[in-house]
């Protein structure tokens, strides 16, 4: 019987995992499909790059060194500084890869049973859930209609090498929408984008050499001002 079983190794995963046994709860356990940390962003688009700076995506326990804050990670960047802080604070040791939740039930005021893809049950008194909201494709409801073009879902897309020539429709605004249309434009015969809305607010990663973060970020305008001062 584990004390807590932690679903999941994205940054809340690992987070929770190291606060957990910082706290001194006894035996943890952390459970991770792949076969490495890192969550979507380990297998997301080959050029995937943040959206928010290195000020605002490094945790406060683990500054990696002033003169980083107005740089943007890549996936690969980000994966990696996730691997250092796991590896910093021993929640490594605590993880098993290779290890699919299929079923999480709770037991009689005894705890969760928690079953493994290979079959193995496993049983804890807690279980904290770090699958994050974008482990399962979201797909539109007229997906099924679309029998005479491809189809492919972004949390499918690497690369646009198959989308060499061709004409393509964008369908969202997101980070991942607006970086792989921006991508495809490139390759593509034509690419579209298709908004429920108005596109809203558009922002540039820097404006000159900072990161525009720095300084339009509503949380910067709650902190004290030497903080503020100091991430900009």
């Amino acid at each position: 019987m584990f004390d807590c079983i932690v679903i999941g190794t994205g940054p809340a995963g690992i987070v929770t995992t190291k606060e957990l046994l910082e706290q001194g709860v006894g035996k943890v356990l952390c459970l991770e499909q792949a076969e490495d940390v890192g969550g979507v962003y380990a297998n997301a688009y080959d050029s995937l790059v943040l959206t928010t700076s290195c000020a605002f995506s490094m945790f406060s326990d683990f500054w990696i060194g002033d003169g980083n804050q107005h740089k943007f990670w890549t996936k690969n960047e980000v994966v990696d500084y996730w691997k250092s802080y796991a590896k910093h604070f021993g929640v490594l040791e605590k993880i098993r890869f290779n290890s699919q939740v299929v079923a999480v039930t709770p037991k009689d005021n005894q705890g969760w049973q928690i079953q493994l893809a290979s079959g193995e049950i496993l049983h804890s008194k807690r279980v904290a859930l770090a699958i994050g909201n974008n482990s399962i494709s979201n797909y539109p409801e007229w997906k099924d209609l679309l029998t005479e073009v491809e189809f492919s879902h972004s949390k499918e897309y690497r690369n646009p090498d198959n989308f060499v020539g061709k004409t393509v429709l964008v369908v969202g605004g997101g980070e991942s929408a607006s970086d792989i249309a921006l991508e495809l434009s490139g390759v593509a015969n034509k690419c579209w984008v298709s908004l429920r809305n108005s596109a809203g607010w558009v922002i540039p990663r820097k404006r000159g050499d900072y990161a525009a973060d720095t300084a339009s970020h509503r949380g910067v305008y709650g902190l004290p001002r030497n903080y503020g001062d100091a991430l900009r």
